[in-house]
């Protein structure tokens, strides 16, 4: 075994250990190389802190609970151009599937149905926001009108406060509606 000569004749970078190097003139660059069993030990060191991380994000994923407030609720008593049916969905911080949806970023949505002469029209989707008080408000937005429901759970029933202001001559119309859990 060779006696190293461990005079540096220029700064070397933290990052460079100085083990295997010779001796190297004055005005030379220093090199180190790094053994085989050193690269192996620092990959595997990586790849534990890779997964650690992986697993981490995985366990904050899974711990989520789903809200309450987060399913289907219907009102089925509706009468004609009244609220029906609501879908609430709580994203958790998850990614979104369908990533060109601008929605998909909100962490409440909720989708209204209200009920037509033939079928169930929808209002939409629109992002739930979450309110100090602890009710929801989502706010649709169309042609004609802009509904906006302001949600309290009351535990195994749902109150909505309903407003709909039309943009033409029709006075605002405001009604409370009491959902129950679809089953």
């Amino acid at each position: 075994m060779r006696a190293l000569d461990f005079t540096i004749h220029q700064p070397v970078p933290a990052i460079i250990r100085l083990s295997h190097v010779p001796c190297l003139p004055i005005g030379s660059h220093l090199y180190t190389r790094i053994s085989e069993a050193e690269m192996m030990i620092n990959w595997k060191k990586r790849q534990n802190l890779f997964m650690a991380a992986i697993a981490f994000l995985l366990m904050a994923g899974t711990s989520c609970e789903r809200p309450n407030l987060a399913k289907e609720w219907v009102f089925p008593d509706a009468e004609l151009h009244q609220l029906s049916r609501l879908e609430i969905h709580y994203n958790c911080g998850k990614k979104p599937i369908r990533h060109y949806d601008p929605l998909t970023h909100a962490l409440w949505l909720v989708k209204a149905h209200m009920r037509c002469p033939r079928i169930e029209c929808s209002w939409g989707r629109a992002q739930g926001v979450s309110d100090k008080d602890g009710s929801l408000r989502a706010k649709y937005s169309t042609f004609s009108a802009i509904r906006q429901l302001i949600i309290k759970d009351q535990g195994s029933l749902l109150e909505v406060d309903v407003v709909i202001e039309y943009r033409d001559q029709r006075p605002t119309s405001r009604y409370k509606v009491y959902l129950q859990p679809a089953e």
